[in-house]
């Protein structure tokens, strides 16, 4: 349940698609000769003094140019639905699974605790919906990014910054990849308040 907290809140708060909080690329090692898996590390969070969180993304559908980028996330009031504090959680108890240089941030739930593939990121943004009970509304694990999105704009968020972390490229993209209205928000209130 933590596992699926902490990717629900982290797909809402960044305006994820599944296969951002798990890449499908691959990177090519020259001493090896192989082509690695691309994945989310624990390295790639810092949990920052102010009590904002740092979150490197790297090989991901808007990065085009390969160089990663970062979202910073601020710190929250409810600790209720506080992607910081269940990440923090998430990592501390699952750490003993990691092991050496290993070190995904999603693990599976069973040894060898290898990172989770997107269709897993999928399947646990799927449960989280049908355990707010919205499975039949027509919710599925691509609406995270739009949801957040309008939630954000929603609580006054400025749209450039919005644009910015969810890492559109131009508004006209921006405004048709997301809708303004009570249905979006219901949906982020329950999803963030149920699970």
């Amino acid at each position: 349940m933590l596992r699926m907290k902490a990717v629900t809140l982290l797909a809402i708060v960044c305006m994820t698609r599944p296969s951002d909080l798990d890449p499908k690329g691959k990177s090519f090692d020259p001493q090896t000769n192989l082509l690695n898996p691309t994945f989310m590390s624990v390295d790639d969070v810092y949990f920052e003094n102010d009590g904002s969180m740092t979150l490197h993304f790297w090989a991901i559908k808007n990065d085009t140019n390969r160089q990663g980028f970062e979202i910073n996330i601020p710190p929250c009031d409810d600790s209720s639905c506080d992607p910081i504090s269940c990440l923090k959680m998430y990592i501390e108890r699952t750490e003993q699974f990691r092991q050496g240089d290993y070190r995904p941030l999603f693990i599976a739930l069973n040894a060898p605790y290898k990172h989770i593939s997107a269709d897993t990121v999928a399947n646990i943004l799927q449960d989280s919906i049908t355990a707010a009970g919205l499975s039949d509304q027509g919710f599925s694990a691509k609406s995270f990014r739009p949801t957040g999105a309008t939630q954000a704009v929603s609580i006054g968020t400025l749209p450039e910054t919005v644009m910015k972390i969810g890492r559109w490229k131009t508004k006209e993209v921006f405004l048709n990849h997301y809708v303004y209205g009570q249905v979006n928000k219901e949906y982020t209130d329950k999803l963030l308040h149920e699970c």
